[in-house]
């Protein structure tokens, strides 16, 4: 019973993160600057849960693919600048980067759930 029931909230709390991600998505994807993101309600929803999501957004860019938003949200989350000067702009390299970062970090070390469910 109690397995069942902790699959049922990581399912809606992944759900919930998955919706934010996708309204923000759905209402900036055509704008280039980021401020658009960054203001948007549901972004400021995904910051706001703070670092229990990071292992969450890293796991899942590397199955669907990474993208801007996913970049943007880790460093708003984190306020870590983990980019290599020469590597500012070059959106691959700055992928490689966040997961240098991710994986040399208490976060690789933990399952997609960290901190999400007590």
């Amino acid at each position: 019973w109690m397995k069942k029931e902790l699959l049922n909230i990581e399912i809606k709390i992944t759900e919930e993160i998955d919706r934010l991600i996708a309204s923000v998505k759905y209402d900036t994807e055509f704008y280039s600057n980021h401020i658009h993101k960054q203001k948007h309600p549901d972004y400021i929803k995904l910051v706001e849960m703070g670092d229990k999501i990071i292992t969450y957004l890293i796991k899942q860019a590397n199955h669907y693919g990474w993208s801007w938003l996913t970049i943007d949200l880790l460093y708003d989350i984190t306020k870590e600048n983990v980019i290599a000067k020469e590597n500012a702009g070059k959106f691959s390299l700055i992928v490689a980067d966040w997961l240098n970062w991710f994986n040399n970090s208490k976060y690789s070390k933990t399952d997609v759930y960290y901190g999400l469910i007590d």
